[in-house]
């Protein structure tokens, strides 16, 4: 089982990585960032089963606590930031600079 695992895994992430490097500079809600977000997310699964398994505990959680990032991904890939509340977007634009950093509040 765990071969088949690593097999589900792996080619999901290899996949993941492809999509996500063709969609490099590109505009922000193409379709292959999409593809790329959402194969990444399918492949996950897998790896927290083989960790879990092994009892890896801590590379566990930091797989797991992944995915809201990869759902946010997936959310900024398509037009649903677009109809973020107003206090969401001017968190994103006034909290964060361009380059993604933070700004400095003092």
């Amino acid at each position: 089982m765990e071969i088949f695992l690593q097999i589900w895994g792996g080619v999901f992430y290899l996949f993941a990585k492809i999509f996500l490097y063709k969609a490099e500079g590109e505009e922000p809600h193409s379709r292959l960032r999409l593809y790329g977000w959402i194969i990444y997310l399918i492949g996950v699964p897998a790896w927290i089963i083989i960790l879990f398994l092994n009892k890896n505990w801590i590379a566990m959680s930091v797989e797991a606590g992944g995915i809201p990032a990869i759902i946010f991904g997936i959310m900024l890939s398509t037009t649903l930031f677009k109809q973020f509340p107003n206090h969401c977007k001017y968190f994103c634009k006034n909290i964060y600079n361009g380059n993604g950093c933070l700004r400095n509040h003092v």
